[in-house]
């Protein structure tokens, strides 16, 4: 290889480096830097997807298992929807006690925990990209493992998380929260 030829394809190398860091640079958006939402009933904020299991002491009838629909409301038997998203479990609580008492339940108490979180995504370079239930304690790397696996064109510890419509660089260590949508990106060399 004469020099001449052997500058022009370090100078190609060089330029294609800069471009790639560059663009990593810009479609990085911000990282999650602290620690994921707690799924504690005083924290946890309930969306669509999720189903909760709504107990009504002394009223068997009206309790039970209620999917939160697109719109973020539940159907209680007598009472109808009522909304819960974004609410924390105990403000769900107080939302179906309120939407019972005192027209069809005299002083109702109720009772209300989540059986069943809303769903997480994974997609891009996966062997099985889809929608995946969500478990406690989800970290990045199980999420990537649910979906099969990396396949050949995955870069190495590198993911981006959608959550609450923000794009967010994490790792494989990161934890996930229900809803999260990972994309695990293609390498680029």
């Amino acid at each position: 290889m004469s020099k001449t030829s052997y500058n022009v394809a370090s100078t190609v190398r060089a330029s294609i480096l800069s471009f790639a860091l560059l663009l990593n640079a810009a479609c990085a958006g911000a990282s999650i830097q602290s620690a994921p939402q707690n799924l504690s009933n005083e924290s946890y904020r309930v969306d669509s997807g999720d189903t909760l299991n709504v107990t009504i002491f002394g009223q068997n009838d009206l309790g039970g298992k209620f999917l939160v629909g697109a719109e973020g409301a539940i159907t209680i038997p007598l009472a109808g929807a009522v909304p819960v998203r974004e609410k924390t479990l105990i403000e769900v609580k107080e939302a179906v006690e309120s939407a019972l008492s005192p027209r069809f339940v005299t002083d109702a108490k109720a009772s209300v925990e989540v059986s069943e979180y809303r769903p997480y995504f994974v997609f891009g370079e996966v062997t099985r990209a889809g929608k995946f239930a969500f478990t406690p304690g989800l970290t990045v790397q199980q999420a990537i493992a649910t979906a099969g696996g990396l396949n050949y064109r995955a870069a190495k510890d590198d993911a981006f998380i959608t959550r609450n419509q923000q794009r967010l660089r994490g790792n494989y260590q990161t934890p996930l929260l229900p809803g999260d949508t990972v994309e695990v990106p293609p390498r680029y060399f």
